[in-house]
């Protein structure tokens, strides 16, 4: 009887750990995969911008992509990730369709890892 519990209990966790959300985020490996990424397109472009990942944004708060508080529409990106926004990254400091492609490239080379 105590072997048929332990079964059934050991049955039980794991069903209950499959159903667990798997929560994707940031790390640090992450951000320095898209930082490189942003200044290697930057140097690309022979811009100087100011990078900046947002977390703020992971609640679902796009007021983060606007000015004057944060950076531009067009400059910030969210990131998404199986669905799901991790947060965002913004380039300011050349026109808003670079900075855009910067943020782009930085997305793009975590997407590829």
């Amino acid at each position: 009887m105590l072997k048929l519990i332990a079964v059934v209990l050991c049955i039980l966790v794991g069903m209950a750990a499959a159903e667990l959300p798997s929560k994707k985020y940031l790390n640090l490996a992450a951000i320095k995969t898209m930082v490189a990424a942003a200044e290697a397109e930057a140097q690309k472009l022979h811009v100087e911008v100011t990078i900046c990942i947002a977390e703020a944004l992971k609640k679902g708060n796009v007021d983060v992509l606007a000015f004057p508080d944060f950076f531009p529409n067009q400059g910030g990106l969210p990131i998404q990730i199986d669905g799901q926004t991790v947060g965002a990254i913004a380039a300011s400091g050349a026109k808003s369709e670079i900075d855009e492609a910067i943020a782009q490239a930085a997305i793009d080379a975590l997407l590829k890892k």
